[in-house]
């Protein structure tokens, strides 16, 4: 069965002739897909140790022409985060009068905490808690933000399907997959089927990653002629 949207992924879970060769599980596979998507967002896997996947087309640009604009308000300490916000890739950027300064990520003091609302200034620090910026000190004005940030794996059951589902849909198929065994059970994770679901979702998440590195540094070239390695400036590393 060809997997290319998100109904091809439940039918080919749930289904007599599909992979567990069961169909009495529509109520319960979406759970899984959603589970899934958790896992390639975030990593782990009921603690198999899942690394979440950070590849070229999740990155983005969190500035003032987002949805949700990365613009301070004058006395308001924080700024809401992107709904797919994963975490932060970039420095974390604030403009004022033509210039942009370089905000440091650090957890509150207590005497931020304690002068709260009380000092307005232009931020220079900044912490996460939860969909949220918090910037000390509080700003005095409305200035823009940018970083650039990693976003959540758009969601299959809302849209259907995404560039994941499009380029590795095995990433999907056997995440879901695993996220079931888990369901049924540890006899059915720990059987030779239920490994090899785990492992294959693995290998596929490690082939998306073999791919953006591929699409990457496509045209990058080591520099070896011989004029290039010689001399104080040549670096081993970096070929130049």
């Amino acid at each position: 069965m060809a997997l290319a949207n998100y109904a091809d992924l439940l039918a080919s879970i749930n289904s007599k002739s599909g992979w567990l060769h069961r169909n009495d599980l529509a109520e319960i596979v979406p759970d899984w897909v959603t589970l899934c998507e958790v896992t390639i967002n975030k990593g782990d896997l009921d603690g198999l140790n899942v690394e979440s996947l950070r590849v070229g087309d999740m990155e983005t640009t969190w500035d003032s022409s987002s949805t949700k604009p990365a613009t301070t308000t004058s006395g308001v300490q924080t700024v809401a985060l992107p709904d797919d916000f994963l975490e932060f890739r970039s420095p974390v950027f604030i403009t004022f009068q033509g210039f942009r300064r370089e905000l440091t990520q650090r957890p509150p003091s207590p005497m931020s905490l304690a002068r709260r609302g009380e000092v307005e200034s232009i931020p220079q620090t900044y912490w996460i808690t939860g969909n949220n910026i918090n910037l000390d000190p509080v700003p005095d004005g409305g200035y823009n933000i940018t970083a650039d940030y990693y976003a959540k794996v758009p969601s299959l059951e809302a849209n259907s399907t995404n560039w994941l589902m499009t380029e590795a849909p095995g990433v999907y198929l056997y995440g879901a997959l695993a996220q079931g065994l888990l369901w049924l059970g540890p006899e059915s994770v720990n059987s030779p089927r239920g490994i090899g679901f785990m492992q294959a979702f693995k290998t596929s998440l490690a082939q998306v990653r073999r791919a953006d590195i591929k699409k990457r540094f496509k045209n990058v070239r080591m520099r070896t002629d011989a004029a290039r390695m010689t001399g104080p400036q040549y670096s081993i590393i970096s070929g130049y």
